[in-house]
């Protein structure tokens, strides 16, 4: 089955954002490198949700769960 490549307009919506901020994003080399098809760019879904993986781990701290205390140190489970 032939896996369907994203776009600009259809990767700022799965974001969230506008097309110019994806746009900036990349500038700045922030997302995922697109894929080159002559002049078109786009964006491997798989890709795009390893990215988001990473990036929710780095923002909870490497805390899988996403819970974490006061200080920022994941909760205990038990």
């Amino acid at each position: 089955m032939a896996v369907r490549l994203l776009n600009l307009q259809q990767l700022a919506e799965l974001l969230g954002v506008s097309a110019r901020h994806v746009e900036d994003l990349l500038a700045r080399g922030v997302l995922p490198q697109p894929i080159r098809l002559g002049r078109v760019r786009r964006w491997h879904p798989e890709a795009i949700s390893s990215w988001l993986a990473e990036e929710d781990a780095q923002a909870n701290g490497g805390c899988v769960s996403g819970k974490q205390n006061g200080a920022g140190r994941p909760r205990s489970t038990y």
